[in-house]
């Protein structure tokens, strides 16, 4: 017999607002992300990044139109409250407020509400496990290898780089397969504090290499073809990186309230 205890914490609090903007993940049409103040800690609330990802692209959808139908109610609310001020010619000044609220409620939008369901912790586990890996950027490419003792650059020869999102991290790993050997030389992950330096056809990073039996701290440098090829790189490294960074603040919702669940078996 053991005893799993898990831990279901708030991990998403806060108030939905006339400039709330949902924005695509470009790896999934389940998912979306946005930046709010976040009051899950005690205190002050944080700005924050946010995403969520859903099993099915129509509930993620249904989600999206839901966040536009109550944004939509809070701009009539917001236009409809008018403040004028007049000036009188004999330079006395006289406040003329007035409001109209609209009639429209939150809870007049049509659908059923949004709620937190448990029993639907299985499937997303699920779904998570199902997930495939998506492919960002491929090109033939000559890796280098920074040799930590002499400082001069070891090649690897050429072959194909490719930066792949895999879901099991959320988070997107450049991999490269030497031509001459088959085997492959780089496998890093694209953190968020992963910094890439770009020199024409030439761009370097610093990371652990998982390529090994035994991860290490290596510098890399991948010298394309061309300048464009290296700038698309640029491009999709730092896409990945910002990617990482949202995923890591939150990539999904939990339990709206903060509770211990026991299993026994």
């Amino acid at each position: 017999c053991c005893v799993v205890t898990q831990v279901h914490k708030v991990v998403c609090n806060h108030l939905i607002t006339a400039d709330l903007d949902l924005k695509p993940l470009a790896t999934s049409d389940k998912a979306w992300c946005w930046g709010a103040l976040n009051y899950t800690e005690e205190g002050e609330g944080r700005l924050e990044e946010l995403a969520v990802r859903f099993k099915l692209s129509d509930t993620a959808q249904d989600f999206k139109e839901r966040i536009e139908d109550i944004r939509t109610i809070l701009l009539v609310q917001q236009t409809e409250t008018l403040e004028v001020t007049e000036v009188t010619e004999d330079n006395e000044s006289e406040e003329v407020s007035y409001s109209r609220r609209s009639t429209y409620t939150v809870e007049e939008v049509e659908g059923e509400p949004l709620v937190w369901n448990p029993s639907n912790e299985e499937e997303d586990l699920e779904y998570e496990e199902d997930a495939e890996k998506t492919l960002m950027f491929e090109k033939r490419a000559t890796l280098l290898v920074r040799d930590p003792s002499t400082q001069q650059w070891d090649t690897q020869g050429p072959g194909d780089l490719q930066v792949i999102y895999d879901p099991d991290i959320f988070a997107a790993r450049i991999y490269f397969e030497c031509d001459r050997s088959g085997e492959q030389r780089c496998n890093t992950v694209i953190a968020t504090n992963t910094s890439l330096e770009v020199d024409k056809k030439d761009c370097t990073w610093c990371s652990v290499d998982n390529s090994q039996d035994t991860p290490a701290q290596k510098t890399f440098m991948a010298r394309f073809s061309s300048v464009e090829a290296a700038q698309e790189f640029e491009s999709v490294f730092h896409e990945a990186a910002w990617k990482n960074d949202v995923s890591s603040a939150r990539h999904t919702f939990s339990d709206p309230r903060e509770k211990d669940t026991n299993l026994v078996g």
